[in-house]
């Protein structure tokens, strides 16, 4: 993670302890693409990023408080509140979480 956490050509908005959200798309050669199920798959690359999804818009409380939207309504992730919006509170369980009216965006 430090390589793109203290690295002057990626725009970091947030890291956590195995995850990074960048402005700058990554080099392709650093991505592993198996998790959209693009034409590009290429399974699970030992050293590579896993692409979760593509944001479009996002909002970043603190430290694991958070939501966004991703492009297309593609996401890897559990939390999926509904097709392509994610929503993340520590402490809060995935049901209370689809079960709060929260408007995000």
């Amino acid at each position: 993670m430090r390589q793109f956490k203290n690295n002057i050509n990626y725009n970091l908005i947030y890291s956590d302890t195995d995850c990074v959200l960048l402005i700058k798309p990554l080099d392709d050669k650093l991505i592993n693409y198996s998790c959209l199920c693009e034409s590009k798959s290429k399974g699970n690359i030992l050293g590579h990023m896993k692409l979760e999804a593509i944001i479009i818009k996002a909002i970043f409380i603190t430290i694991k408080v958070y939501g966004y939207k991703t492009k297309d309504g593609n996401s890897c992730l559990s939390e999926a509140t509904s097709k392509g919006t994610i929503i993340k509170v520590k402490g809060l369980t995935k049901y209370i979480i689809k079960t709060i009216n929260i408007i995000l965006f």
